[in-house]
């Protein structure tokens, strides 16, 4: 069994002012080191290169876009992925939901009465 002075002992633990001094200037000197990132972000191409996709994305954002504003691309969306039976179409249905009864009184197929 050990004894707890020995669990505790730091007499290997280097607390010199040396060693504290050379550990900070080595972090101090990494930190000071540009690497990669910090060359590309001082760079003009990257700055130039963002700025042009930032431009293209607003462009997208704000021109009207043909496809949106056509209704016939919206109706084969609906027809495509509208439910295969009655009560489901009825549910998807644009002009607005089915009467509670036809969803109360439907048989398991999806059939109204």
């Amino acid at each position: 069994m050990t004894d707890s002075r020995e669990l505790f002992d730091t007499h290997r633990v280097r607390d010199h002012d040396e060693h504290w001094d050379a550990l900070a200037a080595r972090i101090a000197t990494a930190a000071t080191r540009q690497g990669t990132l910090g060359r590309l972000a001082d760079s003009r191409f990257v700055w130039v290169a963002a700025s042009a996709l930032l431009a293209a994305g607003l462009a997208l954002l704000v021109l009207p876009d043909a496809s949106r504003s056509s209704g016939a691309g919206r109706a084969e969306w609906t027809q495509l992925i509208a439910p295969a039976d009655d009560i489901g179409r009825a549910i998807a249905a644009p002009d607005g939901p089915p009467p509670v009864g036809v969803l109360v009184l439907s048989d398991r197929r999806g059939q109204a009465p």
